[in-house]
């Protein structure tokens, strides 16, 4: 609830890039080090790891299991599980997942030698592509989160966040250049999902899901998704700064009206994307959570940024005054909130998982408990709830610029944290970082303020002609 007093924007408030700013050369300087970065990357990148996971549910564990005669890989983990199934249920901290490798190795190359269908693929695994995939989805989050957080505005119609709004609006329309970003991903698609691409032998559970991890569907599916993104961010981008001109209030209905439509294709395509981009690197494994997982991540990651890009320009002179502790304090409480919500979604997946102690469900928990992994999980959990939440709590935190942009900074890295530990355990099989990663992740990112910093300086840092301008400007906490 606020208190409201109209005003206007002051006049020697600069809410526009000038000639000689810095930023009207950012993007160009962005733009150069991305892809340096990728270069690098990619000319680094191209060894295997020396260890494949391998992540569990092995193609041939399935098929020793499936000799028997059954139909379904569900029945063969439960019924014939001769290899220590039981036993690994009550003596290993609960995962089931060991009785599906035997005495809980089975991790090398040899294991895929022996399949038909897989073996082939070992030479194609880069690691290249998977740190590209870590870094794509990274920086696809923010953008998919500014989509959101204007998606969101419009239709909850509200007024304290117009001031802020643009900057959001500039990250959603760095959406287009995610879709170009998509074609490494799409080109390294056989090393990073190599458990069913190209797929030659006998699995009977990817022979069930066949219709749907078909490459021909799948391809199609990512284009459907990243038109659906761009169509809206163009849309919001565009009627948002042609109103800077015209002041036509129609424009801001025509946004409200579309929002709720808007709000259910982000929903659908988020979370299939997410399935398809990182979930079915795992194919075997079974969660109706991952979507509202990547989508949690999505929106930390945009009040994060939000809070980051406007420090920022407020630094460089820019919307001084215009944005204050106020705004600040709110941005602040979204993202303590979803701090939360990203922790309840995370443990619940965890903990439904580890209750039902399925082992097609609990392998991908396994391999991230074990050779290592189990510190990062660690890590993730103290840094990603733990530390932020007690540190965001304070009132005085969240309405500081200088306190509130240390928190926001700590976020975004725990973020990327939590994506590596996603894709990158089905190529390694204990933690292995290289210079590879930070290589990807620096040009993604650089490559993503580089648009930022281009599309922000098409137009006014503002909503200047935003019926609801003069609510956000006087808008107070109480």
């Amino acid at each position: 609830m606020g208190h409201h007093r109209l005003r206007a924007i002051p006049p020697d408030v600069k809410t526009r890039f000038e000639g000689s700013s810095p930023w009207r050369k950012y993007p160009f300087i962005f733009w150069g080090v991305g892809v340096v970065c990728l270069m690098a990357a990619f000319a680094f990148g191209q060894g295997g790891a020396e260890e494949h996971a391998s992540i569990g549910f092995e193609s041939v564990a399935l098929a020793d299991h499936h000799d028997d005669g059954e139909a379904h890989g569900h029945e063969a983990h439960h019924g014939d599980d001769a290899h220590d199934g039981d036993k690994a249920h009550h003596d290993h901290d609960g995962h089931g997942a060991k009785g599906a490798h035997g005495s809980g190795g089975g991790h090398g190359d040899e294991d895929h030698g022996d399949d038909g269908g897989h073996g082939h693929h070992h030479g194609e695994l880069t690691r290249f592509s998977f740190s590209y995939l870590t870094a794509f989805m990274y920086g696809l989050s923010l953008a998919l989160g500014g989509l959101f957080f204007v998606l969101v505005q419009f239709l909850a119609r509200a007024g304290w966040s117009v001031v802020v709004r643009r900057i959001a609006e500039n990250v959603m329309a760095t959406l287009p250049l995610f879709g170009l970003l998509f074609i490494p991903v799409y080109l390294g698609l056989s090393s990073t999902h190599f458990h069913w691409w190209h797929f030659e032998g006998h699995d009977p559970l990817l022979d069930h899901k066949a219709p749907y991890l078909d490459e021909n569907f799948f391809i199609l599916r990512a284009i459907f998704y990243i038109v659906v993104w761009v169509g809206l961010a163009f849309f919001f981008w565009r009627n948002s700064t042609a109103q800077d001109n015209s002041g036509e209030h129609d424009l801001t209905r025509r946004m409200q009206n579309l929002s709720p439509l808007g709000m259910i294709l982000f929903a659908l395509t988020t979370t299939f994307a997410a399935v398809d981009w990182m979930k079915s690197m795992d194919p075997h494994w079974f969660s109706t959570m991952f979507g509202v997982y990547y989508f949690a991540g999505c929106v930390v990651g945009i009040f994060a940024t939000l809070s980051v890009l406007t420090i920022w320009l407020q630094s460089s002179g820019y919307v001084k005054t215009i944005i204050n502790a106020e705004h600040y304090h709110d941005i602040g409480k979204l993202l303590f909130g979803f701090v939360v919500f990203w922790t309840y979604i995370t443990f619940s997946q965890y903990f439904l998982i580890w209750y039902a102690n399925i082992p097609e469900e609990t392998l991908w928990y396994y391999h991230r408990t074990t050779h290592g992994w189990e510190n990062v999980g660690v890590a993730i959990m103290i840094g990603h709830f733990f530390i932020p939440f007690f540190f965001l709590l304070p009132r005085g935190i969240k309405r500081n610029p200088k306190t509130l942009i240390l928190g926001a900074l700590w976020l975004l890295g725990i973020h990327y944290l939590d994506l590596y530990y996603v894709v990158m355990p089905i190529l390694d099989e204990s933690p292995h970082f290289t210079i590879v990663d930070p290589l990807c992740l620096v040009g993604i990112v650089c490559l993503f303020l580089g648009t930022f910093a281009f599309v922000a300086g098409r137009s006014d840092l503002v909503p200047v002609k935003d019926p609801r301008l003069p609510e956000s400007l006087a808008f107070q906490n109480l």
